[in-house]
């Protein structure tokens, strides 16, 4: 008989012993980590408007970190789990109460399934606070950039206040309503054209306000990405 050349691994591989297809044998994988925004929220003590760039990219890298990880490594003992401090909230030492992070009733209401636990970010830039659902999805809820969730004696146990981070659209939507009293009808028409939102230091300003006179924003603004595109 003349052999094929191909192996039988090439189209089946083994699970727990038993011959499977490539396709389930991938299947049956443990799956990495993935994240989940869909129950984020910015309470009391607990906002992001006041963290700087370099905190944010810390925050990507550590979410990069642990998107190589499964579940049952992070869980367990690894390498970096020292490192990651992940464990359940101390609902005894924390300042706020899991009905304050507006989850729905069935995950609020069983700690044992959607237990609230924390990772940290990396050395002294706060924690990542969230609940695993779907085995292998962590619902990432409250970012703790001040460790405020379980004070520590590096700030004498101190909750220290934080700002609620809004977008640049909703930052001009808040000011439009509070300083020029314009409402919503005339706001959404607004931001359904080609909006441009920017703030200038009191030196450009003054430069722009007297080029005002003389050219309109958007002759202003042509003019500038014509400039830097040539």
């Amino acid at each position: 008989m003349v052999k094929s050349g191909k192996k039988l691994t090439d189209k089946f591989g083994k699970y727990h012993g038993q011959l499977v297809s490539k396709e389930e044998e991938e299947r049956s994988k443990p799956q990495k980590i993935s994240f989940s925004f869909t129950y984020f929220v910015q309470i009391k003590n607990f906002g992001i408007g006041n963290c700087s760039q370099n905190w944010f990219v810390g925050l990507i890298e550590r979410l990069k970190t642990l998107s190589n990880l499964t579940k049952d490594q992070l869980l367990g003992e690894n390498p970096g789990n020292k490192a990651l401090r992940f464990h359940p909230i101390d609902w005894s030492k924390t300042p706020f109460k899991k009905s304050d992070l507006q989850l729905p009733k069935v995950i609020e209401e069983n700690d044992y399934a959607f237990a609230i636990m924390q990772i940290s970010i990396s050395v002294s830039t706060g924690r990542i606070i969230g609940f695993f659902s779907d085995d292998n999805i962590f619902n990432i809820v409250l970012l703790d950039a001040n460790h405020n969730a379980q004070p520590s004696v590096l700030h004498n146990y101190q909750i220290r206040p934080t700002t609620v981070g809004i977008s640049q659209i909703d930052d001009l939507i808040s000011k439009l309503k509070s300083n020029y009293k314009i409402d919503n009808s005339d706001i959404n028409q607004l931001t359904d054209n080609n909006l441009i939102y920017a703030t200038l230091d009191q030196e450009f300003y003054e430069h722009y306000q007297s080029i005002l006179e003389k050219y309109s924003i958007e002759e202003i603004m042509e003019q500038g990405i014509l400039a830097l595109t040539e």
